[in-house]
């Protein structure tokens, strides 16, 4: 059996009515997911473990990302203070956790947009039980984007390859870290 934060790539649709809410269509979507044991974390602090920090890896293609499309007048990383609220209590709208502003939260769901010139998108993460099966539990990261432009296509177009990589590695390295903490 595989480890409960061992990412996967998950076929779900996500043209739901709190995604359409933030965007007026969906260019490019994905999901990938992961199990979780039924006594785990609260999901506001997985969204922490997941966005709060960064494998080195990451925070180093981020380093180079910005360095190129920050002179196009891109939002970069750097440009964004990614303080994040107190650990143990549920976040607000409109903090952020991370990169990631919160748009809309509920007792499964929080959302996460951001918006630039070239492309919008949101970053659901969402906790499913299956239905009559509490152990069945599962964790998703969904990224929804629709772009304003070429720009925003060719963009995506080279982001794209590094961008699956990224998520699958940022959900397994923030789930391992969210459940060393649990007492």
């Amino acid at each position: 059996m595989p480890q409960p934060y061992s990412p996967h790539a998950v076929s779900v649709r996500l043209n739901t009515a709190d995604i359409r809410g933030l965007l007026d269509r969906i260019d490019y979507q994905d999901t990938f997911g992961c199990d979780l044991p039924p006594d785990g974390p609260e999901l506001h602090v997985m969204a922490r473990a997941i966005f709060g920090t960064s494998p080195g890896i990451v925070r180093t293609m981020m380093r180079l990302r910005d360095m190129l499309v920050g002179p196009l007048g891109l939002k970069t990383a750097s440009g964004i203070n990614a303080s994040s609220p107190e650990p143990s209590s549920p976040p607000e709208i409109g903090q952020r956790i991370g990169l990631f502003t919160l748009r809309a939260m509920d007792d499964r769901t929080l959302l996460f947009m951001e918006r630039d010139r070239h492309l919008d998108f949101v970053v659901r993460l969402r906790r499913s039980d299956a239905e009559g099966q509490p152990a069945r539990a599962q964790l998703h990261l969904s990224t929804c984007v629709q772009f304003h432009n070429a720009f925003g296509r060719a963009y995506f177009a080279v982001v794209r390859p590094f961008h699956a990589r990224i998520v699958a590695r940022c959900l397994r390295d923030g789930m391992t870290k969210a459940f060393k903490a649990m007492p």
